[in-house]
């Protein structure tokens, strides 16, 4: 790891959980965090947990990392100089931090009873991160920023990772023309003669298509690094919700073969998939076929997270990374956190091996629901930039090709995405 000063957890027990904490935090602070039941002698760089000794840093015990399974937990809230925190006690660091770690991370909230919305979804206003006004801050690793500093370790780097899902590659353009002419003549019956001209340029192949953003984005990524990821919608059929062309339709074939040269190509799958698991595996190899890359990365439509069950069937179907953690209805870090981690299943009280990416920001998040237009919207985005900027942490957004296209609908979205990453 770059840094070789190790760190010892001081506490006079040991359990999977705390182990989980430990792990993570190595991957953080980029060197080994260790959990010791043996007092240190040697003047190592440690913390003290529910144990305080003199000199040391201590962080109060909670005791939620000392249970198994899930029970009703509902975290006290308390306030650590200009952060709010969760589960709040007497010390220089004065809550549990490595409860509220995994209590975060493990989403611990999401295993608890709620009505879930109309997707199926957890909603996010049930979120204690919501409930407390700090779901735009990557509340946990500013946390984590402040006792870096007090240990007087390195500082980590910023990292930017872009992702676009693609659910709708094409308005008009190559689909069958009993839509485009079906749009042609609601233009004209609603008297909006200037639209259905250019609707009838789209259908003959006369005028690009609104959605078609795509040599924007290769010249983008010709410019900006690392190299994005593209989720796409591979469903066999249509309905309301997969409204993409069909994975075998030539167009199709040839934008996967293109999105390949720019990037790295991930899983969107269907809607329904969350009810027919057999669907992820037979759109997987789809996109492997097309693609000729092997797809290890998924991002569910519709943000359509469920766990357990979500994380255990991706596992099953050969995916490793997992970008759907973060919120459809609202803009903000859905963990605390910037930075990705290891899914732990709560029902199974054991870390898995699928690594869980977090997202703050979806394009149509700030669009649809947050009403917020092209200026508004890129202002969060930098205003949670900032935050991670400041704590070496991670920023993945995610857009949309329409969103980068030309439909007026998203007027000023394109030029305000090229001058935010290229200034």
């Amino acid at each position: 790891m770059a840094n070789n000063i190790p760190i010892s957890i001081y506490t006079p027990r040991q359990s999977p959980r705390l182990t989980y904490v430990a792990n993570w935090l190595s991957e953080i602070w980029q060197t080994e965090v260790q959990v010791v039941t043996d007092f240190p002698q040697n003047g190592a760089t440690m913390l003290c947990y529910g144990d305080a000794k003199p000199g040391v840093l201590s962080i109060p015990d909670a005791g939620l990392l000392w249970e198994t399974g899930i029970r009703q937990v509902r975290p006290e809230t308390g306030t650590w100089e200009d952060l709010p925190t969760l589960f709040p006690g007497a010390g220089e660091v004065p809550f549990d931090l490595f409860s509220a770690i995994f209590f975060l991370l493990s989403r611990y909230e999401e295993y608890l009873p709620f009505t879930p919305d109309a997707h199926g979804r957890y909603p996010a206003t049930e979120s204690i991160l919501f409930k407390i006004d700090i779901l735009r801050k990557p509340v946990l690793d500013l946390w984590l920023e402040k006792v870096r500093r007090r240990l007087h370790l390195p500082a980590t780097v910023y990292q930017r990772q872009l992702t676009y899902d693609i659910d709708r590659a094409f308005h008009i353009q190559n689909h069958p023309a009993p839509r485009g002419w079906g749009l042609f003549i609601k233009a004209l019956l609603k008297g909006s003669y200037s639209k259905a001209t250019v609707i009838r340029q789209m259908a003959t192949g006369k005028a690009q298509d609104p959605l078609d953003a795509f040599d924007f984005l290769a010249e983008i990524h010709r410019h900006v690094r690392p190299e994005p990821f593209f989720f796409v919608l591979a469903a066999e059929k249509n309905d309301a919700y997969d409204v993409n062309l069909s994975p075998h339709h030539p167009a199709m074939q040839q934008l996967i073969k293109k999105l390949a040269t720019i990037g790295k190509v991930g899983l969107h799958p269907s809607y329904h998939s969350s009810e027919q698991p057999a669907f992820i595996t037979a759109e997987k190899n789809i996109l492997e076929k097309t693609s000729g890359q092997s797809i290890f990365y998924s991002r569910q439509h519709f943000m359509r997270l469920q766990l357990p069950h979500t994380y255990s069937k991706l596992l099953a179907a050969g995916i490793t990374d997992d970008f759907s953690m973060g919120y459809g209805s609202h803009l903000g870090f859905r963990a605390g956190t910037g930075r990705s981690f290891l899914w732990y299943d709560l029902s199974l009280e054991k870390e898995q091996t699928l690594r869980v990416h977090p997202f703050p920001f979806m394009d149509t998040t700030a669009h649809f629901h947050e009403k917020l237009d092209a200026e508004k919207a890129f202002s969060v985005l930098k205003e949670m930039e900032t935050h991670l900027k400041n704590c070496g942490s991670v920023l993945i957004p995610v857009f949309h090709n329409y969103s980068l296209g030309t439909d007026p609908a998203w007027k000023g979205w394109q030029q305000a995405y090229r001058q935010w990453l290229l200034a």
